[in-house]
């Protein structure tokens, strides 16, 4: 019986490991390099580094809010190469009072190199925010040092 416990442990780690490998390998990613992001109708030329792929997956997304206050539970939860989508049932506090408000995200890397991304937010807070994203050509597409970092949920 003990075997089989200690084997049992091991295979849940294995698949721990696993799921964090496929989340990890799944979500969509934009090629590193400067783009001009149209940021709700604010046109800026923004650098995407590897930090910020990083931050287009729903666990990302979670841990940002967490450290801007907010609480949330994540469900609807889709991730694949070019595409993810999640919705957030956030807690987070307002002028007295706490807010309850409701994030529907989605993510798509097109074929051309280009980003969209919209996020819906519904309840005590409403709002529509699209960001459309697409890549310099030339040498303007490397990032200068001065040119800020694109951060989608900052």
């Amino acid at each position: 019986l003990v075997a089989f416990g200690s084997k049992l442990r091991w295979v849940l780690r294995l698949l721990t490991l696993m799921a964090v490998s496929a989340d990890a390998f799944a979500a969509p990613k934009i090629a590193e390099g400067a783009y001009r992001v149209d940021w709700n109708r604010k046109v800026r030329d923004l650098c995407v580094d590897n930090y910020t792929n990083d931050d287009l997956t729903a666990r990302d997304w979670q841990g940002v809010l967490r450290a801007l206050g907010s609480i949330c539970a994540l469900s609807n939860v889709r991730e694949g190469k070019t595409e993810a989508s999640w919705t957030g049932k956030c807690s987070q506090p307002g002028v007295g009072r706490v807010l309850d408000v409701k994030y529907d995200v989605s993510v798509k890397v097109n074929a051309d190199g280009s980003f969209d991304i919209l996020t819906l937010i519904s309840g005590d807070q409403q709002a529509r925010i699209p960001i459309r994203g697409e890549r310099l050509k030339g040498a303007a597409a490397a990032c200068s040092k001065e040119q800020p970092f694109f951060r989608p949920w900052q």
